[in-house]
């Protein structure tokens, strides 16, 4: 595909930043070629303009092939957008399948804030679907406060008023 006209921005004439007009570029092109959006994207540094761009193409991405968004993130040079995109990748996983985002996060998210909001999102979305699942990763968690942080997700949803599978 041929995208030359979509990648420099045209003059709008209202003082619109350019680079707000690249994101806008970029999330459209997401729609047919996500991998050429991510490219774009991180060429023209617009995860600076925007932090959540990236996220958010990789989930567009994910929608369409999870397969390839992972494995296209995961080659990416390790770093903090690296692992903001595989956060938001197991995520998006954790829906349908929070076994496999727990094995993303242990084992391809780098130790720190992003893995631990990640471990955090996991077990929300773990909880909703089987509450003593989710529990039991989370009593594995070796550090002992994120561990806490993640009973009380659990606990948080077990008292919601709202059924969570498992959870009772």
């Amino acid at each position: 595909m041929d995208f030359s006209g979509d990648l420099l921005p045209s003059s709008s004439g209202d003082g619109t930043d350019p680079s707000i007009l690249l994101e806008r570029r970029c999330l459209a092109i997401a729609e047919r070629d996500p991998l050429a959006a991510m490219k774009m994207a991180i060429a023209n540094q617009l995860q600076e303009v925007d932090p959540g761009l990236s996220a958010s193409l990789i989930a567009r991405w994910a929608a369409q092939d999870f397969g390839r968004a992972y494995e296209w993130t995961k080659a990416q040079e390790p770093g903090a957008l690296r692992d903001d995109m595989l956060a938001r990748l197991a995520y998006l996983r954790a829906q349908s399948d929070p076994v496999a985002a727990a094995r993303l996060v242990a084992t391809d998210i780098s130790a720190g804030p992003a893995r631990d909001e990640a471990v955090i999102s996991v077990i929300h979305q773990w909880a909703l679907q089987d509450a003593r699942g989710a529990a039991l990763w989370a009593q594995s968690l070796p550090d002992e406060s994120l561990r806490q942080r993640a009973s009380d997700e659990i606990a948080g949803l077990a008292a919601a008023p709202f059924p969570v599978k498992g959870a009772r």
